[in-house]
């Protein structure tokens, strides 16, 4: 029976100085047209959730394994270097 945990890289958007320029989740935005409301996805979260989705689908078929047609669980687990204005003497 296959391992149930596949392992997912992702990497990470930098900067002009080589930091990761990855930035959480974006709220979504709402526009009105014709009296309608419509609620929709910034872009740089759609750009990023689409490079998660198509790792996932890389990863899966580097082992071979049947696509889902169903909900799953993801846990990202980030590293990422400490932010230049926190203070290193603790």
């Amino acid at each position: 029976m296959p391992d149930p945990y596949v392992i997912i890289e992702v990497d990470w958007p930098l900067d002009k100085k080589g930091r990761t320029a990855a930035t959480g989740k974006g709220r979504p935005k709402f526009s009105t047209r014709g009296g309608f409301v419509k609620a929709y996805t910034p872009a740089k979260t759609r750009e990023f959730e689409d490079r998660i989705k198509t790792a996932a689908i890389d990863a899966v078929a580097a082992r071979s394994l049947k696509p889902l047609n169903e909900a799953l669980g993801l846990r990202v687990i980030a590293y990422m270097p400490i932010p230049e204005s926190w203070s290193l003497a603790d």
